[in-house]
């Protein structure tokens, strides 16, 4: 879970610093134009989470298995977004470079709605809040690297836009192996009962002495 909401990540952390200037400096737009397109990553991206979390809590519902429900849906949706970002550079127009873009950093957003769901069900309550609290550190982590490495790449491209699309293209790998990792190794109910049982029964208090 958390390789695959870490790239996630790094497409959410480019949205923020760089997806503007993108509009602007790659693109061509005016600042005022890449300012008012600047919100449809974050539109796309709220309809995911709803949609997303929605089919996945009507699949739990049913009887599908936490794997296929949560794992599989989400991180299925990460590595789409991953094989769509490398054809950013190939589109004729600013338009559909646009529309590809945010496609493919935002498709992959249900990984934050079915994160906590699964560490909440490997965890033990009194463990959760901790264990939410890690993986969330290691997932926003790509909050911090993001923004350098695409800023390392524009400035040594021969051009911005180049160097803007080779960190797409980056992007683009991080989701699928972050995707693919978690499609192979997310499977909640086989978790559950492997920590079952290595589970340590918890000794009984003893009365305190005086």
């Amino acid at each position: 879970m958390c390789c695959a909401g870490f790239a996630s990540y790094w497409g959410l952390a480019l949205g923020l610093t760089w997806f503007t200037s993108y509009l602007v400096a790659g693109l061509g737009y005016t600042q005022k134009v890449g300012g008012n397109l600047s919100i449809l990553p974050w539109i796309f991206g709220f309809v995911v989470v709803l949609s997303g979390g929605y089919i996945s809590q009507r699949l739990k519902s049913k009887g599908v298995s936490s794997r296929v429900s949560r794992g599989v849906l989400a991180c299925s949706t990460v590595v789409l977004g991953g094989l769509t970002l490398p054809f950013v550079g190939q589109m004729p127009s600013p338009e559909l470079k646009i529309a590809v873009l945010v496609f493919g950093a935002a498709i992959g957003s249900t990984i934050y709605v079915v994160l906590p769901m699964i560490v909440s069900e490997l965890t033990p309550q009194s463990q959760r809040a901790g264990m939410l609290a890690i993986t969330t550190s290691i997932v926003t982590l790509a909050g911090v690297i993001a923004p350098l490495a695409m800023g390392a790449f524009i400035q040594h491209a021969a051009t911005p836009l180049a160097g803007y699309e080779r960190g797409y293209v980056i992007l683009g790998a991080l989701l699928i192996a972050g995707g693919v990792i978690g499609l192979l190794f997310i499977r909640p109910e086989a978790d559950r009962k492997r920590l079952a049982a290595r589970a340590v029964p918890a000794l009984p208090l003893s009365p305190a002495r005086a």
